[in-house]
């Protein structure tokens, strides 16, 4: 939900409380005071029938004044204050209840005493309650509707840089290294928000810049020493005085260079994934690519592995080189941690690639399994970055990757969305 409807959405809310309570203390205050001047009126009919009495000594017959009723009635001598109270009666002729206030108290007139009672009717409160309800609705949807406009042109306004702020964001790309044009505006928090971002990108640049290069010379200045130990073990072994045991450790110490090597460029290549360093993207064909590595592992595998492949067409936008490691990381991944005369089964339909293989009776943690050095078992000769490399390839180029460990077998899942490569016209590339 974006924030101006979020605004918008707890101004209403607010709003309508503030009436609705706001309503409810005017009632509250307007029947009060209309109670108070009913009583102060029924007062003034009762000093006028009490004069009439104490002067005539007598009950005054068929006495109404306005729509005023009074009723006398002989009670036991008993003195009583002024009761003031709202009663309900019912009207026969308009066959509804209608409410009245009533003032009684006890008077002496002759010999007796005369319970009194004076009614007036307040039916006019209702409506009076009604038309405060009907007004307050109209009041607050005039307000509701007046603020929601003005809140939208205004704040569409307000945030105009903002968002303008988030389109330069959103072209900045730390492998180009182009200029940040943020918007001038006379709000200071966007303008201290602008100062912020552009110090951030430039800083971000200059250690882009800086690991960029490091990278660089740390695969010239590591693979030199390298290859130069490489050729002279090579020589060495090549030496015909070489005692066997002498040769035996010669070949232990080229294996583990051989290690260090693959583990030195699988580091490199994460970096450079990490810096973006691979954003060049293209149209390729998962199919063809897959079918290429196919005939590369074909000798590898021979009779010890069983590869059954069903592909269809599948295309997807990536970077050529990633795709060409990914591939050969997911095949690789599938070998070294398959078993004797085991199986590979690699399903790839429009928008998703699946590669299953046999091998160990037991599921890898799927917490740790993109994490960089792990090892489902730890006297592999791997060195635990394969599948870091390969979800960092995907994450990369907008694949998804899962896991799942079905009856002894290991099954990784790659989704992406394929609708925007059906329609060819659509692609901003050739093929």
């Amino acid at each position: 939900m974006k924030l101006i409807s979020k605004y918008n959405r707890i101004n209403i809310l607010l709003i309508v409380v503030i009436f609705v309570m706001s309503s409810m203390a005017l009632n509250f205050f307007v029947k009060r005071t209309m109670i108070s001047e009913l009583d102060e009126a029924l007062q003034e009919i009762k000093d006028r029938a009490s004069n009439y009495t104490q002067k005539e000594q007598k009950i005054p017959v068929n006495f109404t004044l306005d729509d005023y009723h009074i009723v006398y009635a002989i009670t036991p001598n008993l003195r009583q204050n002024d009761l003031y109270k709202t009663i309900a009666h019912t009207n026969h002729e308009k066959n509804k209840i209608q409410n009245f206030r009533e003032l009684s108290y006890t008077t002496n007139i002759g010999q007796f005493t005369y319970l009194v009672k004076i009614e007036k009717p307040i039916e006019g409160m209702r409506q009076m309650a009604a038309n405060i309800i009907n007004l307050s609705i109209v009041t607050l949807l005039i307000v509701v509707l007046f603020l929601v406009v003005v809140n939208r042109y205004v704040l569409t306004r307000l945030w105009s840089p903002f968002y303008k702020s988030l389109e330069v964001m959103d072209r900045f790309q730390l492998n180009k290294q182009n200029d940040l044009d943020f918007p001038i505006t006379s709000t200071e928090e966007f303008n201290y928000m602008n100062a912020i971002l552009k110090r951030s990108t430039l800083k971000a640049g200059e250690d882009y810049v800086a690991l960029k290069e490091f990278t660089e010379n740390a695969s010239h200045e590591l693979q030199t020493p390298l290859a130069i130990i490489g050729s002279k073990l090579d020589l060495l072994i090549q030496d015909e005085n070489l005692s066997e045991k002498q040769e035996e450790k010669i070949r232990s110490a080229y294996t583990a260079l051989k290690r260090i090597s693959q583990l030195n460029q699988s580091l490199l290549l994460s970096a450079k994934i990490g810096n973006q360093q691979f954003a060049e993207k293209s149209r390729i064909s998962f199919k063809q690519k897959i079918n290429e590595k196919l005939n590369q592992f074909q000798e590898l595998w021979e009779e010890q592995i069983v590869v059954n492949a069903n592909m269809e067409e599948s295309f997807v936008l990536m970077n050529k080189d990633l795709n060409d490691t990914l591939i050969n990381n997911l095949l690789s991944n599938a070998t070294k941690h398959n078993v004797l005369n085991g199986s590979i089964r690699i399903q790839l339909i429009p928008g998703e690639l699946s590669i299953t293989n046999t091998g160990t009776n037991q599921a890898l943690d799927s917490k740790k399994l993109f994490q960089r050095f792990y090892k489902s078992d730890q006297n592999s000769r791997g060195n635990g970055l394969g599948l870091s490399i390969i979800k960092q390839i995907c994450d990369t180029s907008g694949i998804t990757i899962n896991y799942y460990y079905i009856e002894n077998t290991h099954k990784f899942v790659l989704s992406w969305n394929y609708q925007h490569m059906e329609n060819k016209n659509t692609w901003p590339f050739k093929p």
